[in-house]
């Protein structure tokens, strides 16, 4: 093949010797440098030179997107999809796999597309959408089956609405004519109606991830029961806060495991009537809240076997229960020449406190760094990054220590200590990023520099397990 020029634009071809499309292949030409091609059709492929975006020369970057659909962990195979433009043309449709799993090609995500699902289509199921970067992507619930996909440099769409009806009864007899008011969250007046011969009222346009009052007038029974639900048929938490005033105060929330995998979602008014049974004492959780979350450090759920679950606070919205054991990560302690002794200058108890792993160095006299490739530090940032997979962020400590051996290589003890600090920090900011790992990620909350141990009285060479025990840096993941 003649020698291409990697600044040009190159279109190439393929077909089986009978002449049927090749599908599924990658093509990557050997130059003086790989030039990898991009499927543009079944038999097309392109190259575009890395200095030029796809839309200099007028072509759309091929991208897809992956969908996954289950509920409660199950794959949903057989489901219908159909993928629609922003004028609702069809453009393709699939069907979920064994893995409730399809996908669609050649799209370009700078457009509005949405995805309607057909068939036995369950309540509430868990759907995960990703782009070909593995990126998860922005779909909005429009109603039952029906998700619309809105690009990152597009506004979000209004809030949709949905029109609610509700029943009223007394000791199970329908309560007619009964003047029903429903209220904005300051209690203003949105609209009314009266209950009709069989109990029943109804409002139009209600966005319901707001807070709203049913209000009821006149005289009505005091063992009133109101029963609400969209149009869909979903119950609505109207909760009694006095007599003849009833609040919806949403909560959307979502159980989740170790693996980010959603167990359960609800949408509830009071996090204490969460309903989650199955949880067991040796497993990870989260709970996950989105819109509105509680303003309390602690919830605590029970099981069906009345076992009680502390999920503690761990950013907005997020809160976390960690079995008895504890995350399973591990702590390192590397170049350490008497474990015996250097045990006394070891993380004291109350160090540790929710710190889930740590990594320590010790130092011979005036050394500062922490080698990139040291096997344990990999192991560390590894367990790191799991934990971030985990719960989103880590929250990062760091602790250098300088002895009061006197250093000419430093100037002063100060200074060496704050190195070890700060150069650390700069060490675990570029292998985060090179483990992909963002910096909204990761805090860290606390860098302590330190000149620790016992007086210097002229001896650095006869009593450097003396002294060396006090040079250290340590790196705590809570």
């Amino acid at each position: 093949m003649t020698e291409l020029n990697p600044s040009e634009v190159y279109l190439i071809r393929v077909f089986s010797p009978q002449g049927n499309p090749l599908r599924g292949y990658d093509v990557e030409v050997e130059n003086d440098q790989v030039l990898p091609f991009e499927e543009l059709d079944d038999t097309t492929y392109i190259f575009i030179p890395s200095i030029q975006p796809y839309e200099f020369y007028g072509i759309g970057r091929v991208q897809s997107l992956a969908g996954e659909v289950k509920k409660e962990g199950t794959p949903i195979q057989g489901l219908k999809v159909r993928l629609e433009n922003d004028e609702q043309a069809v453009i393709d449709s699939k069907e979920t796999d064994q893995y409730g799993q399809f996908n669609f090609q050649k799209l370009s995500l700078d457009e509005q597309y949405k995805i309607v699902f057909e068939g036995d289509f369950p309540d509430d199921p868990d759907i995960i959408i990703t782009n070909d970067l593995g990126q998860r992507m922005r779909f909005i619930k429009e109603k039952k089956g029906v998700y619309r996909y809105v690009p990152s440099n597009q506004p979000l769409p209004k809030a949709l609405l949905t029109d609610i009806g509700g029943a009223v009864t007394a000791k199970g007899i329908p309560v007619p004519n009964l003047q029903v008011l429903l209220l904005r969250a300051d209690q203003s007046l949105i609209n009314s109606a009266a209950t009709d011969n069989v109990g029943k009222f109804n409002f139009e346009n209600l966005d319901l991830t707001k807070r709203y009052f049913i209000k009821f007038e006149r005289d009505y029974p005091p063992d009133l029961k109101l029963v609400v639900s969209n149009e869909n048929f979903d119950l609505l938490l109207f909760r009694k806060i006095q007599e003849g005033l009833y609040q919806y105060d949403p909560i959307f929330v979502r159980l989740e495991n170790s693996k980010s995998e959603v167990l359960g979602k609800e949408v509830v008014d009071n996090v204490g009537e969460l309903n989650q049974k199955k949880l067991a004492l040796d497993q990870y959780y989260q709970i996950v809240f989105e819109g509105n979350f509680p303003d309390t450090d602690i919830i605590t759920l029970t099981n069906d076997k009345g076992e009680e679950f502390d999920f503690k606070y761990v950013r907005p919205g997020v809160y976390e229960y960690v079995p008895k054991g504890g995350l399973v990560l591990n702590s390192y302690t590397i170049d350490v020449q008497d474990e015996l002794d250097y045990k006394e200058t070891y993380p004291r108890p109350e160090e540790l406190k929710d710190v889930v792993a740590y990594f320590q160095k010790y130092f011979t006299y005036n050394m500062k760094d922490i080698s990139e490739t040291n096997k344990e530090f990999v192991s560390f940032i590894q367990d790191i990054g799991e934990l971030v997979k985990l719960r989103g962020d880590a929250k990062i400590i760091i602790t250098s220590s300088a002895s009061k051996v006197p250093t000419r290589t430093w100037k002063t003890n100060s200074i060496l200590t704050r190195k070890r600090a700060y150069d650390t920090k700069a060490l675990l900011e570029s292998v985060f990023a090179k483990q992909g790992i963002k910096p909204e990620q990761y805090n860290f909350v606390d860098i302590n520099t330190l000149i620790t141990g016992p007086e210097y009285k002229g001896d650095y060479l006869t009593s450097k397990s003396t002294y060396e025990k006090y040079q250290y840096v340590r790196i705590f993941i809570k």
